[in-house]
């Protein structure tokens, strides 16, 4: 993740980063990328969501950029999204 960190830094200002795993992320990468994040992140959980049609992709990536813009978090499991909107 640093070197996709120093890629995306080296991009212009507006530019966010998409880091898919899916097998996850472990904490201690998730908890490093906390605070400020050039990128968000995919996992599997947030790509058969999209392919059991339960979210558009479009509306999963607003979701995740608007969460990384407030909080500063890469990651934003698409379960969360759910438990939000109910």
């Amino acid at each position: 993740m640093d070197v996709f960190k120093s890629n995306i830094e080296r991009k212009g200002k507006n530019t966010l980063g998409l880091y898919v795993s899916m097998s996850g992320f472990t904490s201690d990468a998730l908890a490093i990328y906390s605070f400020s994040t050039p990128f968000i992140t995919m996992d599997g959980g947030d790509f058969m969501a999209v392919l059991d049609q339960r979210i558009r992709l479009d509306d999963l990536m607003t979701h995740k950029r608007k969460h990384a813009s407030q909080t500063g978090h890469c990651y934003l499991p698409v379960s969360e999204i759910f438990s939000r909107a109910e």
